[in-house]
């Protein structure tokens, strides 16, 4: 009954696997090749960049405790 079950399990597991692989990829390739509109791209990499900007600015006041006050290692503190 043991071997049955198994049997029954990888009949489902193995084409699932297989065809879900299979619609990542083409989800992928549908995504990559659809080119968005330049205004569009110019937004969202200026969205990012601000973003990226004040998380920066947020960890400034981490870094001068740690690192100048405290005297960590620079790299002991971004890897903490």
């Amino acid at each position: 009954m043991r071997t049955i079950l198994g049997i029954v399990m990888w009949i489902y597991f193995l084409p699932g696997l297989i065809l879900g692989a299979v619609k990542f990829g083409m989800q992928a390739l549908q995504s990559a090749m659809a080119a968005p509109e330049p205004a569009v791209l110019a937004e969202l990499i200026g969205i990012a960049l601000v973003q990226g900007f004040l998380r920066m600015l947020y960890w400034v006041p981490s870094v001068y405790e740690h690192v100048v006050v405290m005297g960590v290692a620079p790299l002991t503190w971004l890897l903490t």
